[in-house]
This record gives C-alpha cells, sequence and structure tokens, in this order.
C-alpha cells in the first residue's frame, strides 16, 4: 500500500497529510516565504505539535533547513525529517503515543 501512496501525483507529504487526517490530526503549511522552514505542523492531541520536513527518499535538509529544524528542536518542539510513507506510520505513531504521556506531564506541571 506504500507503494500505491508514495507513487501519487502529490508525493510522500500529500499522502502522510491524508494518513493523519483519517487519524483526525490537523496540519498546516508552514510559511513559504522563508525557504529554510520545514513543510509543516502536525496538531496532535493535548495541544502537542510535531514539525516535520519532507524529502525524497535518501535525501537530506539543505544547511539552512538543518539550522531551522534544530531552532524548532531547542524551543522543544519534535522535529522529524520524512522520506517514506512507511517512515511516517512509524513515527507518527509514536509521536501519537507521546502525545498522550504529553497530557499527563502537562497536568502534573500544572498542579
Amino acid at each position: 500500500m506504500a507503494d500505491q501512496l508514495e507513487s501519487g501525483r502529490g508525493g510522500i507529504e500529500d499522502d502522510c497529510v491524508l494518513i493523519a487526517n483519517a487519524a483526525g490530526v490537523l496540519s498546516a503549511k508552514l510559511d513559504k516565504a522563508h525557504r529554510s522552514y520545514p513543510d509543516r505542523a502536525f496538531f496532535l492531541p493535548n495541544a502537542y505539535t510535531w514539525i516535520v520536513e519532507f524529502k525524497r527518499r535518501g535525501k537530506r535538509p539543505r544547511a539552512q533547513q538543518s539550522v531551522r529544524l534544530a531552532s524548532f528542536s531547542t524551543l522543544g518542539y519534535p522535529v522529524d525529517v520524512i522520506d517514506s510513507v512507511d517512515d511516517f506510520r512509524s513515527i507518527f505513531a509514536e509521536r501519537l503515543s507521546e502525545s498522550r504521556s504529553w497530557k499527563r506531564r502537562r497536568a502534573a506541571l500544572s498542579d
């Protein structure tokens, strides 16, 4: 199934957005006025935001993109570079699990 999705017209980003939407997760395209910004932010349950840069298989972020991704990571956002639908599915499942534990951590902080 991953091969069918990845061969689609829109590429893996569109396919991954469909997977996230099917799970009830919203996403937003980030500011393209700045070339180094990552592709998307995914808004998972419990106010958990995940930053994703999509690349063609085997490609890496450009130097300026790496700096921007590191900035988001330093601010505490989880950041991933995704180059396949299968990777997205796997990491997406991990991030959903983290979002559930994030709720417990946030509740503990507010006590």
